[in-house]
C-alpha cells in the first residue's frame, strides 16, 4: 500500500487535475493526503480509477507528506580578537556525545493497515503477533513497516496468481473494445450462415429473421414479411432460432438432417 500523495506524485498529477477527474474537492483531497481523514470506500474507488491503480494499493489513511527542509543561512565568520598580553583564551568545552533517541513506536495507521490486510490473506492478528514475535502494540515503527511490506508482497503475489488463473479461464476480453469485437464476429457468422435469429426487445415484443446487416448501433433483420432495423439499445437479448419448414424452406423431418446446434444467447 502507498500513500495517496505518493501515487499522485508518481503519476505526475496535480491536486487540481485529480479533483477534476474524480469530482472530489481539492480541500477534501488535501485532508486525505495529510491523513486528517480516512478515505471512504466510494472515494477510494474513484481515486483508484483516476490514478489507474488497484484499490488495495492506496492506504485508507495516508501518512502526512514530508515538509520541505528550510535552507539555513550560511554561518558567519567571526574574526578572532587580537590577543594582547595578559589575556586568557577561554577553555574549549568538551562536546558531549548525543545519545541516540529511542526507536519510535508503531503508529495507529500502521495497526489499521495490518487489520485491513490480515483478513485478505486469511490471517488473524494473533498470526501477525506470532510472525513479529511480540505483541503488535510493542512493535517499533521500523518493525511494523517490515511486517506491512511482507503482507503487501504476499497480497501482490496472490493477486498475480489469481490474475493468471483468470486469464486461462477467460473466453473473451473484458475490455469494452474486446466485447464489441466479439459481437461483430458473432454477427458476421450469423449473416454469412443465414440462420434465423430471435430478438427479444425490452418492450416485450420479439422479432425473428435473418441478419442482413449491422452497424455499431443497429442490426437489420429480414423476415418472410418485412425487413426491420433494430436499435441495439432496444434489444434485451438475441439467440439462434432453429428454422421451421414453413418459414425458411428447411425439411420438417428427415433422417439425414444434421442435428441442430444448441442455442446461444448474446447480449447486445
Amino acid at each position: 500500500m502507498y500513500n495517496l500523495w505518493e501515487i499522485r506524485q508518481r503519476k505526475g498529477m496535480t491536486l487540481n487535475a485529480l479533483s477534476a477527474r474524480t469530482g472530489i474537492p481539492v480541500r477534501v483531497l488535501e485532508d486525505y493526503e495529510h491523513g486528517r481523514k480516512p478515505i471512504p470506500y466510494d472515494d477510494l474507488a474513484r481515486l483508484a480509477k483516476a490514478l489507474y491503480v488497484e484499490e488495495w494499493e492506496i492506504k485508507t489513511q495516508s501518512d502526512p507528506p514530508p515538509q520541505p527542509e528550510k535552507k539555513s543561512a550560511p554561518p558567519q565568520r567571526v574574526q578572532p580578537k587580537a590577543r594582547g598580553r595578559g589575556t586568557r583564551q577561554p577553555a574549549r568545552q568538551k562536546r558531549r556525545r548525543r545519545t541516540p533517541p529511542p526507536p519510535a513506536p508503531i503508529k495507529e495507521s500502521q495497526l489499521a493497515q495490518m487489520r485491513q490486510l490480515a483478513p485478505m490473506l486469511g490471517k488473524t492478528m494473533a498470526d501477525l503477533e506470532r510472525m513479529a514475535g511480540k505483541p503488535l502494540d510493542k512493535l517499533t515503527r521500523k518493525e511494523a513497516s517490515r511486517i506491512l511490506f511482507q503482507l503487501q508482497e504476499a497480497l501482490r503475489e496472490r493477486k498475480k496468481q489469481e490474475g493468471e488463473e483468470g486469464t486461462h479461464n477467460r473466453k473473451r476480453a473484458y475490455l469494452p473494445e474486446g466485447v464489441d469485437r466479439f459481437e461483430m464476429d458473432y454477427l458476421m457468422q450469423l449473416q454469412k450462415s443465414g440462420e434465423a435469429v430471435r430478438f427479444h426487445l425490452f418492450d416485450g415484443s420479439e422479432v425473428v429473421g435473418q441478419v442482413v446487416g449491422f452497424s455499431a448501433y443497429t442490426i437489420t433483420v429480414r423476415s418472410s414479411e418485412e425487413e426491420r432495423t433494430l436499435n441495439k439499445l432496444a434489444i434485451a437479448w438475441y439467440a439462434r432460432e432453429a428454422p421451421s419448414s414453413a418459414e425458411w424452406g428447411a425439411p420438417s423431418s428427415s433422417s439425414d438432417a444434421e442435428p441442430t446446434e444448441p442455442q446461444e444467447e448474446t447480449g447486445s
